[in-house]
């Protein structure tokens, strides 16, 4: 896990919405690659995790999984709530500029502002908050 699966996951595309069989057989092949990455964030320690670095590579890994996955988001409403609790507790180290993971820090504020564009997201996001 870690730099490796970061890095992997951005320089994946995000999928278009598929048209042809092909495209669906392609999309569930990649579906099907990604879950393990996928439940080892959310059923594993890995949320959860104390190390801020581990953190840092969670988030990167997460936002990379709702960039790629975007419009519909990668995790059960159930682990949405705590997905964003890490998120966001990234935030409040952005204002150490000073500091070497600093860089990793704007990478994870900036894939989830790319995904702004992606309004059906944020009401799906809200909505699983709201029921949480």
């Amino acid at each position: 896990f870690g730099q490796k699966a970061a890095n992997a996951l951005s320089n994946l595309e995000q999928s278009p919405e598929p048209q042809t069989a092909k495209e669906v057989q392609a999309m569930k092949k990649r579906e099907d690659a990604l879950k393990p990455l996928t439940d080892a964030v959310v059923c594993g320690s890995l949320l959860h995790h104390d190390d801020k670095d581990v953190k840092l590579l969670v988030a990167i890994c997460v936002t990379e999984l709702f960039r790629v996955k975007a419009p519909k988001p990668p995790f059960e409403d159930m682990y949405l709530r705590d997905v964003f609790k890490l998120i966001i507790g990234l935030f409040v180290d952005l204002a150490d500029t000073a500091n070497p993971l600093f860089s990793k820090r704007v990478k994870v504020l900036d894939t989830m502002a790319q995904l702004n564009c992606e309004v059906e997201i944020y009401v799906y996001i809200l909505s699983a908050a709201a029921r949480a």
